[in-house]
């Protein structure tokens, strides 16, 4: 069973006496327990029916006696043990022993750092009827779409390019990015919508400054000061796909603004950019640097790049001093 199924059942209602959460997604696994928490026993009595130990640090003993104990003023206790998986192989299997006697009150949830849902101990849980959760990294893909479903959360929604921006700055960070979309629910207010232009002045201004001159020194063909700004850049930790991001943009701006005619466009220049006017100077300046054919090309060095980064086994530093030499002197 995964997150999302677990997420259906206790929509139903359906809870299970024990359950065993495995994998390295600590956000999700985070919040599957709090729901549990929330679902089974009220914010006033979690004091005194609301355990959590480590498994690491607490003694089997008095996990076993917490286990045993019976709920105080209330129908259910739960009992949360952590890093189950620093067990020993014995503890392990004095713990089973003891499962087969816990009070019809008592819940119990392990929670293991590891991906070790197909483990001698949790195969013997699984015969005590425990429910196996895995909570796994999210890939790319569903990274993206539990971004819009947090934003659905506070009833907003976010424009493609803006959740593609703040993906690329916090990465597959779960963690990060619930605390950036917080922030930027709050910093758009009213606003139905979170734009590109949100994600930009909430998320990272300092780091999208830096970025902007990366791509304007690229655009001006600077390739000693574009090479100087990567290094700053890598240095303070920046992400290659968010810089290839960036780049990527402005050239794809660049050639727009190069194919660019004001006869056959109802819409302003800066508008067909989606850029701010103040930003247009600069676009204008650089489209001169490059003929049609040379835009056309750098295209295609972002596209190897990007190929390069997912793929190759060359240094990421590597790859992206060999794009900005490329577009740099195209």
């Amino acid at each position: 069973m995964y997150y999302s199924d677990l997420l259906k059942n206790l929509k139903k209602g359906k809870i299970e006496k024990i359950y065993y959460f495995s994998g390295e997604e600590k956000y999700l696994k985070n919040e599957a327990l709090e729901k549990l928490k929330s679902l089974l026993i009220p914010q006033k009595e979690q004091v005194f029916n609301l355990d959590k130990v480590y498994a690491g640090k607490t003694p089997l003993d008095k996990i076993l006696n917490l286990v045993q104990m019976h709920p105080l003023g209330f129908e259910k206790r739960l009992v949360v043990v952590n890093e189950v998986n620093k067990l020993n192989s014995k503890d392990k299997d004095l713990f089973l022993k003891h499962l087969n006697f816990i009070p019809d009150s008592t819940y119990l949830v392990f929670l293991s750092d590891k991906k070790d849902a197909k483990t001698k101990f949790v195969s013997e849980l699984k015969k005590l009827k425990a429910q196996v959760v895995e909570f796994n990294p999210l890939n790319s893909e569903r990274v993206g779409s539990w971004i819009l479903e947090r934003v659905k959360v506070y009833g907003k929604s976010i424009e493609k390019d803006a959740l593609e921006l703040l993906h690329n700055f916090c990465g597959e960070n779960l963690f990060d990015l619930a605390q950036q979309v917080e922030k930027l629910v709050l910093f758009i207010g009213d606003k139905r919508r979170i734009e590109m232009e949100d994600v930009e002045k909430v998320v990272g201004f300092s780091k999208i400054h830096n970025v902007f001159q990366l791509s304007n020194a690229v655009g001006e063909k600077d390739f000693l000061r574009s090479v100087e700004i990567l290094k700053n850049l890598s240095l303070y930790g920046e992400k290659p796909g968010t810089l290839l991001f960036f780049l990527t943009r402005h050239w794809i701006r660049l050639l727009k603004i190069k194919n660019f005619n004001q006869k056959k466009q109802s819409l302003s220049l800066a508008s067909y950019l989606g850029v701010h006017p103040f930003y247009l100077k600069d676009y204008q300046k650089q489209k001169k640097n490059f003929t049609q054919k040379d835009l056309e090309k750098g295209i295609l060095h972002l596209f190897k790049a990007e190929y390069d980064l997912k793929t190759s086994r060359m240094p990421t530093d590597l790859v992206l001093d060999i794009l900005i030499y490329n577009l740099c002197n195209l």
